[in-house]
């Protein structure tokens, strides 16, 4: 972004092809969400390497999917957690298979296949992570059919695929990459 004044922002271009290098730099939010709900590459490598996120944000979102998987997992079982113990073991393994499906396609895309900046991978796998979001939805409406979180968790999948297609570096790779690096995000749900 060349900035001309405090008001007035331009965008670079590139050298070669003279297209814009992010055009998701002028737009609001909402619309870079519902880009990255339709799995717009160029939208989740925004928000992957140009987006300026805190780390607070990061960790407070991961909780709140936590928490919504914990939530899932207890309505679709029709689990009755009785105690505050149990609710907190039913959301400390939440937080495992959470950190395995972010630890997982982290190493498999950084030590396996040489893909560089660890931190925009972890970035990518806990964004992917969104779609559980769907679920809160669902369960405060009293609507939770088993069979729709089926279709979110391969909506997730598919997700994940995009946000791996989006890192840097993944161009040159193979086109298989993204989904070995998804699957490996999946493996730990099925522990569940």
């Amino acid at each position: 972004v060349i900035v001309y004044s405090k008001n007035s922002l331009a965008l670079a271009k590139c050298e070669f092809c003279t297209q814009s290098l992010d055009p998701f730099v002028e737009l609001e939010f909402s619309i870079i969400a519902l880009e990255v709900m339709l799995h717009r590459t160029p939208a989740f490598r925004h928000i992957i390497s140009n987006r300026n996120v805190s780390f607070s944000t990061w960790i407070r979102f991961s909780l709140v999917c936590i928490l919504t998987e914990a939530i899932s997992f207890m309505w679709r079982n029709q689990v009755e957690i009785t105690s505050t113990p149990e609710f907190l073991l039913l959301v400390w393994y939440n937080f495992l298979v959470f950190s395995i499906s972010v630890a997982l396609p982290v190493f498999c895309a950084h030590f396996l296949f040489g893909v560089p900046r660890l931190l925009t991978i972890v970035r990518s796998q806990v964004m992917c992570k969104f779609p559980c979001l769907f679920l809160l939805v669902a369960i405060i409406w009293g609507f939770i059919p088993t069979d729709f979180y089926w279709v979110i968790a391969l909506y997730g999948f598919t997700t994940s695929v995009s946000a791996a297609q989006a890192l840097p570096g993944m161009e040159s790779k193979s086109a298989i990459l993204p989904w070995c690096v998804a699957l490996c995000g999946l493996f730990p749900h099925f522990l569940l």
